[in-house]
């Protein structure tokens, strides 16, 4: 009886050892989680300084350079695996004065990939000058903004603009404009790094003054500037590359306005002289002209002759083609000097000075 006793408290026994080991087990697991957590927690603590340090430097080179940006009640969380930073309101002051104001904004950044941060904004925009108060208003569904940041500085700028409206205040001519969407894309150009891609579109845009049957209109605007990345380091433009007579040149690689069956577009390479006037060769395309000289003649009559002249001169230069739907498309070469813009001897226009500040 005894001898039997001994035996089944031995076997009873038995277990006592493997449960130690997977105490120990679990225990030594406990511990490394805990361990990992508090380096992970100081790891994120040690990104958080440096987004803030990043932040405080990039504002302090903004603001030597003459724009004082503003975020008020900054705050940056978003523990454990991201970066959030928030701005009850943002702005920015230029040197001369002018001013942008806007409502909230929030930025995210994942810990593992912090050089691809993701920004959002609330309305309204405010544009204010010095002397005539707030110029420009604007409002819209959805802003969202993406920066991609290099060795060097930013890589890639991106802003996509959900239904914007935009309107000019009593003392400014500016029409209320209404779009379904816009956007701006500023990068490195893939094919050489050195120059500077800069990409503008909207979709359906209409103005509150136009006919109700004017059709809504799409743009795009693609400029290349030469050597111009440098602008996304830092660089200012009286720094950049200029030609001989001190004009800063660039590629237009397209500017065109469409409507759903015609479009106008220019391309070609241009410089900008020190005040601002435009030089250069250009291609002018009228895609769908029959439609155009419609359009042209309905609400612009003044100019009902100009479509009918474009394309007699694109006959005569052989340059007009048919599609096999009946549509014709017209291309014209066109000289700009000292922004007057000529088909030949044909004058068709002045152009705008262009206002870049520090050219």
């Amino acid at each position: 009886m005894i001898a039997e006793r001994k035996k089944f408290c031995a076997m009873t026994a038995q277990p006592e050892a493997p449960k130690r080991n997977v105490a120990r087990k679990v225990i030594f697991l406990g511990g490394f989680v805990i361990l990992c957590g508090a380096l992970w927690s100081g790891a994120w603590a040690y990104g958080r300084s440096v987004v803030e340090r990043e932040m405080d430097a990039e504002l302090g080179r903004l603001a030597a350079a003459g724009t004082q940006v503003t975020c008020q009640d900054r705050r940056i969380g978003g523990y454990p695996f991201r970066y959030e930073v928030y701005c009850s309101s943002a702005g920015a002051q230029m040197e001369n004065g002018q001013a942008v104001q806007l409502g909230p904004v929030r930025g995210v950044a994942l810990v593992y990939n912090p050089w691809h941060v993701i920004a959002e904004t609330d309305g309204p925009l405010a544009l204010k000058d010095p002397l005539l108060g707030e110029v420009l208003s604007g409002t819209w569904e959805l802003v969202q903004a993406s920066l991609k940041l290099g060795d060097r500085g930013p890589n890639q700028i991106d802003f996509v603009v959900t239904e914007p409206v935009l309107a000019g205040s009593e003392t400014t001519l500016f029409p209320r404009l209404e779009a379904k969407t816009a956007s701006v894309h500023v990068r490195r150009a893939p094919e050489q790094v050195s120059d500077l891609d800069v990409y503008l579109s909207t979709e359906q845009i209409m103005s509150a003054g136009s006919p109700a049957d004017f059709p809504a209109l799409d743009g795009v605007l693609q400029v290349r500037v030469q050597n111009g990345a440098g602008l996304l380091e830092g660089t200012q433009i009286p720094d950049l590359p200029r030609l001989g007579d001190g004009s800063l040149p660039f590629e237009l690689v397209t500017a065109s306005i469409a409507t759903a069956d015609s479009r106008i577009s220019l391309s070609g390479t241009l410089s900008i002289n020190p005040v601002g006037l435009l030089n250069g060769e250009l291609e002018l395309e009228l895609a769908g002209i029959e439609k155009l000289e419609a359009l042209v003649l309905k609400h612009f009559p003044e100019a009902a002759s100009l479509p009918a002249l474009l394309k007699s001169a694109s006959q005569a230069l052989g340059t007009a083609q048919t599609a096999e739907d009946g549509s014709q498309t017209v291309r014209l070469p066109v000289s700009v000097r000292d922004g007057n813009a000529r088909i030949g001897f044909l004058p068709i226009g002045r152009l705008p000075a262009i206002n870049v500040s520090g050219l």
